[in-house]
């Protein structure tokens, strides 16, 4: 994983997205656990008008980011409830 513990989140969506990573680090990507607290994060981020305050110099449509995060994170979910435990992959 390429998961930095010593740089810090450039803003809400990246602090959501550091801590996902470190979560699926430890469980797997298909993790129930850490996929829904990134949509739990992402929703609260969002809620918070978060998507207004982004980093200087970003040049993504985050309101796009969030987007594809939640519809990815959706799948993810799908895809755990589908599989037995030991076709978690750790990559």
């Amino acid at each position: 994983m390429f998961f930095d513990w010593k740089r810090k989140p450039c803003d809400g969506l990246d602090a959501c997205c550091m801590v996902h990573d470190a979560c699926v680090d430890k469980k797997g990507y298909l993790s129930k656990e850490c996929n829904q607290n990134l949509l739990n994060c992402v929703k609260k981020f969002k809620k918070s008008g978060g998507q207004n305050q982004t980093f200087k110099g970003n040049k993504c449509n985050v309101k796009k980011v969030i987007r594809d995060i939640s519809v990815v994170m959706k799948v993810a979910l799908l895809a755990s409830g589908s599989l037995p435990d030991r076709h978690y992959v750790h990559i």
